[in-house]
């Protein structure tokens, strides 16, 4: 079992797919049914009234929307892409940095695979000259 911290309280938890307890999981799970009611009926507030008049702490309502759980077009917030620091209204990262993001992955990921088989092509042809050692060892003796 993995256990880790939880992100938002702190505390230990068995570490499943998710940063946060089942606990916190909860409690962010109500926030946002308290948040789409709130915005349907007042659309186009900003954090900070948002955050007022619902009880939800603006740090929860960022991660929320960091997370891609809140997700509205009218919310009067800017977000701001973490590698390049143009504006969003969702996630970490911009539509740029994403795919440059997901290239670089894919490319790194693509180089590790060509050097494990280079490294596995290595290690059996070093296993071949070592059997061909021990034969020609072998027939030496004999």
């Amino acid at each position: 079992m993995d256990y880790r911290y939880c992100k938002r309280c702190n505390k230990l938890y068995v570490f499943g797919n998710m940063q946060l307890c089942n606990n916190c999981l909860q409690e962010i799970d109500k926030s946002v049914s308290v948040i789409r009611k709130y915005l349907e009926e007042n659309p186009g507030s900003n954090i900070c009234v948002l955050s007022q008049n619902t009880g939800v702490p603006e740090k929860d309502i960022l991660y929320l929307l960091r997370e891609g759980r809140l997700v509205f077009s009218d919310l009067q917030i800017t977000l701001y892409c973490e590698r390049c620091g143009k504006p969003i209204s969702e996630g970490k990262y911009c539509g740029e940095c994403k795919r440059d993001l997901e290239n670089l992955l894919s490319k790194t990921s693509q180089s590790m695979l060509e050097g494990k088989m280079k490294k596995e092509e290595k290690s059996k042809g070093d296993l071949i000259k070592g059997i061909n050692m021990n034969v020609l060892e072998r027939r030496e003796k004999d």
